[in-house]
């Protein structure tokens, strides 16, 4: 953003810009930090002073009477580089930098010591009209209002020649998002939507359960010496892959069966209207009851 003018007076040599200033987030992405820089070197410059507001507040306002006599400015002091008896920031003498952070507000000029140096701080802070705020704060994602330019406490000739940036540091996005809640973020998971374990990548365990199965209403209500058919249940044909929640290859009660990695629990394992359903875990020789609501295992019966 540019602010640029040339005038004269301490009303008609001022210029002013008012920006609108806001951040929108990409999904994922993480928020640091806002900084306001307002760029008076090289080809830019200002007579005789500057003032910055956010949000209709001032936060910085000075002119020529608040350096002009000081000796930092004056006859060889460290702002005056180019050895002309004094600073003349409409020259762009050191190439002035203004810098907001925070609750930091630098103005960083090239010095005879090489370096950029806070001009601000060698100041006469007992002039009339000095402001410098050391306690105020904005909000890039939420947006504020700033206001800058020059001011023009000579009286004389007045002009700004800037550019506003404004640098939001940003986080890379990352994807935190665990649908299935197992603990291993969807990006790393191999079945982000149902529920595993780590050392099969996210996958929940397989396990074979019979197609076919006995179903009750009422839990516990078989007895395993009358169930030597779904026991002796053995060929292929007999049995679906499925899968289970639990922490372990062998399912135990409390952990739940799913109908496969496309699915999270609970979920309804077996349709009918009655409540429970029994079927053989093939590779374990074990009857299990199964809810049929949440595909919860309520109960393991071992074959004879």
């Amino acid at each position: 953003m540019n602010i640029t003018g040339t005038g004269n007076g301490r009303v008609a040599g001022v210029f002013l810009k008012t920006v609108n200033v806001s951040l929108q987030l990409g999904a994922g992405d993480v928020f640091e930090r806002c900084e306001l820089k307002l760029n008076l070197g090289d080809s830019g410059e200002f007579d005789d002073g500057l003032q910055f507001s956010i949000n209709g507040i001032r936060l910085l306002n000075f002119d020529q009477r608040h350096w002009m006599a000081m000796p930092d400015f004056q006859n060889g002091g460290k702002f005056d580089t180019d050895l002309n008896g004094s600073w003349s920031p409409w020259t762009a003498e050191g190439t002035p930098r203004l810098e907001i952070v925070d609750n930091s507000i630098q103005l960083m000029v090239m010095s005879t010591n090489g370096i950029r140096e806070d001009a601000l701080l060698s100041m006469d802070t007992a002039v009339v009209e000095w402001v410098l705020s050391t306690s105020f704060t904005y909000d890039c994602q939420a947006g504020f209002t700033l206001e800058f330019g020059n001011q023009n406490g000579g009286g004389g000739p007045g002009s700004i020649n800037a550019f506003l940036q404004v640098e939001a540091y940003v986080d890379p996005c990352v994807d935190v998002s665990d649908v299935d809640a197992d603990g291993l973020l969807d990006i790393v998971d191999a079945c982000p939507i149902a529920s595993g374990v780590a050392a099969l990548n996210g996958c929940p365990w397989p396990v074979y359960i019979g197609n076919n199965y006995k179903s009750t209403v009422v839990s516990n209500s078989i007895e395993m010496s009358g169930e030597g058919y779904l026991c002796s249940l053995t060929a292929s044909s007999y049995y679906n892959l499925g899968y289970h929640s639990g922490a372990n290859p062998e399912p135990v009660v409390g952990d739940f069966i799913i109908y496969n990695t496309n699915y999270s629990f609970p979920q309804t394992y077996s349709y009918g209207g009655d409540e429970f359903a029994f079927m053989k875990l093939r590779d374990y020789n074990k009857i299990i009851e199964v809810r049929k609501a949440d595909g919860e295992i309520i109960t393991l019966y071992t074959c004879q």
